[in-house]
């Protein structure tokens, strides 16, 4: 027996709790309607392939056969007579169908996350899937640096493009001028200000100087976004619009950051950013474990810096953050060292 004891203003909510019915089980691989590719799935493909478990298309199908996602599909929807279940759950009753694996597949090859190996050609990207399953005798699913590194890393294929993207285009354009632009690349994507004033954030735009302005319009922070927000006109449901909205967020969390880094004390930055000395806190914790995942260390005992530039300039970024930095972001140099 269970006894609940709760105040007389919560029995409402404790008769619904126990007399409630319990929500089915569904499979986080399920997309929604309307979604694309869920990054569940995409993880759980990669995953497959880095490790080992899977390197053909026979092997994905038969993991996708094993997951919840098909066993609830085949109990939803039972095979009708003159069909056949493949190994994946295939045409057929309603099982994981091969377009979806076809799809998730096809984005970490084209996204370079994993790459095909044909008996006796070179290493390609590209690469038709046979439905009779003949190109799968020949074919064999490789990892790339980017796919093991994201597999280390624990973050999802997305979030890591994400932030190879970002490293990319800093290596085209590095503001050196102080450390802002440093800390952008180490700020969490995920660590976001629950509630952002952005008139108070329209302030701050407006008292940045030249050389953080420029970091800003690079990192892709807009002024009419800005005047946008202020004005009650903020729209985020398109994907474009969805990721203006976290470049801001995250611009917005490295100056907090940035101010922690100049030994502002925290008081006043709680007051300045009107948030709580705990926020704060977790702030620099998350982002010196964001910045370890920007390295992958395979088992040979080498290190991948996940980071687009030289090593010369990414010792030189290093050494031009002041030293009460340095604990932050050295977590992206070790010997002995390749530059990804």
């Amino acid at each position: 027996e269970s006894v609940l004891v709760c105040k007389e203003a919560e029995r409402q909510k404790g008769v619904c709790l126990l007399q409630g019915s319990l929500q089915p089980i569904s499979s986080c691989l399920m997309k929604r309607e309307g979604e694309g590719l869920t990054t569940s799935m995409l993880r759980a493909i990669l995953e497959i392939i880095v490790g080992g478990v899977a390197s053909s298309p026979q092997d994905v199908r038969l993991y996708a056969s094993c997951t919840l996602l098909a066993a609830g599909a085949r109990y939803d929807t039972p095979p009708t007579p003159g069909t056949a279940m493949t190994a994946g759950g295939g045409e057929t009753g309603g099982g994981v169908r091969e377009g979806a694996i076809e799809a998730c597949v096809e984005w970490l090859i084209e996204n370079e996350f994993i790459s095909i190996q044909r008996e006796g050609n070179e290493r390609g990207r590209g690469g038709e899937w046979d439905e009779r399953g003949g190109a799968g005798r020949h074919e064999r699913y490789c990892p790339t640096h980017l796919g093991s590194a994201t597999l280390s890393s624990s973050l999802s294929p997305p979030e890591a493009l994400g932030i190879f993207s970002d490293l990319q285009r800093a290596m085209k354009s590095f503001v050196l001028d102080n450390d802002l632009h440093t800390l952008y690349q180490i700020t969490p994507v995920y660590a976001e200000w629950t509630t952002i004033d952005w008139y108070q954030f329209w302030c701050l735009w407006e008292g940045l100087g030249s050389s953080n302005k420029r970091v800003a319009e690079l990192v892709g922070v807009q002024e009419s976004f800005l005047a946008r927000s202020v004005s009650g006109k903020l729209i985020a449901k398109t994907d474009r619009q969805r990721r203006q909205m976290t470049i801001h967020k995250r611009f917005f969390t490295t100056l907090v950051l940035q101010d922690l880094v100049n030994e502002v004390p925290l008081g006043t930055v709680a007051t300045k950013y009107n948030c709580s000395r705990g926020q704060l806190q977790s702030l620099q914790q998350s982002a010196s474990t964001y910045a370890g995942k920007h390295t992958h260390s395979p088992a040979q005992g080498n290190t991948v810096v996940f980071f687009p530039l030289p090593l010369g300039n990414c010792v030189l970024l290093v050494t031009s953050v002041p030293d009460r930095a340095v604990t932050i972001v050295t977590v992206w140099v070790s010997c002995p060292v390749k530059v990804w």
